[in-house]
Formats: C-alpha cells, structure tokens, sequence
C-alpha cells in the first residue's frame, strides 16, 4: 500500500540532469533523482556518513520544469516541496524495497551550498492554472505505475 505524504521537504544532491519526458498521453513532465545524505555520530561521538536516500522527482508543472532543466544539473544541492508517496516494492532478488517518488511543487537551489541571483524567467509572475492545487486529494488516488501515466495528484509513479 502507498503511503501519501503532502507538504513534504527535502534537501539532496540531483544525482543527473535533470531530463524531460513525455507521458503517455502526450504531457510533457521533467524528471531527476535526489540524494539525500545523511551523517550520524559514530560510538566515539564522531560524524561519519549514514545512509543514503534516494528520491524520483517528477514535475508536471511547465513553467517550473522548464526552469529547473536550464538551472540545475549533476550535484547542485537543491531543495523540493511536494508530495511523497512511498510504496513498497519486492527487488529481482526477492528482497524488500521501498520507492520514493515526489510530485515536485517547487524546487529550488540549497544557498547553503550555492549562490544564486534570481532573475525573471519572462512569465508573468501570477501563477499559472496548472499550479493550482488539484480539487481531489493525493491521498484518495490510486498509485500509477510509471512516470509516463502520472498524473499530478495521482499518488506517483515509477520509472
């Protein structure tokens, strides 16, 4: 069963460029993997490296994708809003795994790491109606099968 997740944060490092597909019923949506690393005290108080997670983003939103395809690339750390949806999986070698995919509402590079100087991108600043949020619930949809079905508020997808 997949669970939903609305409002979700996370910061990580694009793991490619970010790449843009066409779905099955011909939307454009742009696409990368983040990893989020994190670091964890060792038994003589040291930080060491943990674990790593690993996201899909996907973005449907045009306007944003499309800035994201000229901005960002392999390494930027960068921060998404959305919603998660995590839902188990069973690996070729019979072993348990669990896919973490974001629909992206927002994207933005980590100042942390990077500077930046925002610039208009030569759209109006009022949002568009495809970045209104959806009337039904994330939470109420079935889960999809791959990017190329998602639908924004479909409650994921995988590659």
């Amino acid at each position: 069963m997949a669970v939903n997740h609305r409002n979700f944060n996370v910061a990580g490092n694009l793991t490619a460029d970010p790449e843009q597909i066409t779905t099955q019923s011909g939307d454009q949506m742009t696409v990368f993997d983040l990893a989020q690393n994190t670091r964890v005290r060792d038994a003589g108080g040291n930080w060491t490296d943990g674990e790593t997670n690993y996201y899909s983003v996907g973005i449907s939103n045009e306007r944003l994708g499309q800035n994201v395809l000229s901005s960002l690339h392999k390494g930027d750390r960068v921060n998404v809003e959305g919603t998660l949806q995590s839902s188990p999986y069973v690996r070729g070698n019979g072993e348990p795994g669990m896919n973490h995919r974001i629909f992206g509402d927002d994207v933005s590079p980590s100042l942390r790491w990077h500077t930046a100087s925002p610039q208009p991108d030569g759209q109006s600043a009022q949002r568009s109606a495809s970045a209104a949020p959806a009337s039904s619930s994330a939470a109420d949809a079935a889960p999809v099968e791959t990017w190329a079905t998602a639908q924004p508020g479909s409650g994921g997808m995988t590659r």
